[in-house]
């Protein structure tokens, strides 16, 4: 069962007795299915920004995460945002990930230096 595709069943019951005529009863009984953190949190788009060579540093942008877990049961939002320690020393040096103010669920990518686009146009 998968709570994200359908958190909750309802199934109906019968007991049947042997009598003449027999007799029925029935009774819904109604199935929750409780929450895994089966979800890894995905961004909400791929972004692509462009920034002015020679721009003064500062924020880039803002990216956005969703989690389908519930998060009543800690498995989604607030995420904490980080920038890949396997990065090349070039990004990490350029580049810093913070939480963004007030949103648990968004990061933003501030840049650290001023880009030069004939020493290296993409990151």
């Amino acid at each position: 069962l998968d709570r994200e595709s359908t958190p909750r069943h309802q199934i109906k019951v019968l007991a049947v007795d042997d009598g003449y005529p027999p007799q029925t009863g029935s009774v819904t009984v109604t199935v929750i299915v409780g929450d895994v953190n089966d979800n890894a949190p995905q961004f909400l788009e791929d972004y692509r920004p462009v920034v002015p060579e020679n721009g003064k540093p500062g924020e880039i942008l803002k990216i956005y995460a969703m989690d389908r877990d519930d998060p009543g049961k800690g498995n989604g939002p607030p995420f904490s945002f980080f920038l890949d320690p396997r990065a090349e020393n070039s990004t990490k040096t350029s580049f810093r990930v913070e939480q963004a103010e007030g949103e648990e669920y968004a990061a933003k990518v501030v840049s650290l230096v001023s880009f030069d686009r004939e020493k290296q146009k993409e990151y």
